[in-house]
C-alpha cells in the first residue's frame, strides 16, 4: 500500500505540493483511487474503459469553485489526456469553466491522467464534440449550443 500512496504523491501536480485547499482534496481523492486500484489488482483498461474512467474520475473531482457574473467570465478548457510514456491519447470534449478555474481544472485533469494512463492500452481516441459556446447562467458557466 505504501508503494501505491508514494506513486500517487509522485504523480501529483505542483499545485498539490503548494498546498491549496482544492489541491489537498484532489490529492486525497487521488491517493484513495490509487490505493483502491493497487489493492484490487486492477489490470489494463481498454480504450473505452479508460475513457469512461477518466470521465467518472473528473466528474467526482471537479466542481467549478468560481461563480460567473457575465458570459465573458466563461471559457472552454481542454481536458484531453496525453499519456506520453504509454503512447496513448484520450480525447475529450472541452469543459466550460470560469476563466479563473482553468488552472484548477488542469490540476484535476493531471490527477486523472496519473491514475488512468498507467492502466490504458492501445488508445488513440477522440470524441465527436458538438459545438458549444460558454455562457453564464445563474452564476454558473455552462455550455450552450449555438
Amino acid at each position: 500500500m505504501t508503494l501505491c500512496v508514494n506513486a500517487a504523491l509522485a504523480n501529483a501536480p505542483a499545485e498539490v505540493h503548494a498546498g491549496s485547499m482544492i489541491a489537498r482534496r484532489l490529492l486525497l481523492a487521488l491517493v484513495a483511487a490509487s490505493v483502491g486500484a493497487c489493492m484490487s489488482g486492477e489490470g489494463e483498461l481498454t480504450c473505452e474503459e479508460a475513457d469512461y474512467e477518466a470521465i467518472d474520475q473528473r466528474a467526482r473531482l471537479w466542481s467549478d469553485p468560481n461563480a460567473c457574473t457575465a458570459d465573458s467570465d466563461c471559457v472552454l478548457a481542454p481536458v484531453d489526456i496525453t499519456c506520453e510514456a504509454e503512447n496513448n491519447y484520450l480525447g475529450a470534449c472541452p469543459y466550460v469553466v470560469h476563466r479563473d478555474s482553468v488552472d484548477a481544472l488542469g490540476a484535476v485533469n493531471d490527477l486523472v491522467a496519473a491514475e488512468v494512463c498507467p492502466r490504458v492500452r492501445d488508445c488513440m481516441a477522440g470524441p465527436s464534440c458538438a459545438p458549444v459556446e460558454p455562457r453564464c447562467v445563474e452564476s454558473v458557466c455552462v455550455p450552450i449550443s449555438p
